[in-house]
């Protein structure tokens, strides 16, 4: 049990830690787009960005129960994009 348990625990800390980084990238490449609305160039690529970046939050699903004992929360909308899955799912 101790085994799973920290392989549970390793692989939740693992996608959590690809999440902020991801996070990170979202809230930047959102503001330089929004900053950016009337420049099309820069606007588009930002866009293309959040894309990706959107696609690659589906590959790190993390236990709820996990996320909220993290000291660092998402932004509601980025929490939304995030699959939360039961413990036993993980």
């Amino acid at each position: 049990m101790c085994q799973s348990l920290d392989s549970y625990n390793l692989l939740n800390e693992v996608r959590y830690n690809v999440l902020c980084k991801l996070y990170n990238k979202y809230k930047t490449a959102v503001k330089i787009a929004l900053d950016n609305a009337n420049e099309k160039p820069i606007a588009d690529a930002k866009v293309k960005e959040i894309d990706v970046i959107l696609q690659e939050i589906e590959l790190y699903p993390i236990s709820w129960s996990f996320y909220k004992k993290q000291e660092l929360h998402f932004s509601s909308e980025f929490e939304n994009l995030v699959v939360f899955k039961d413990d036993k799912d993980i």
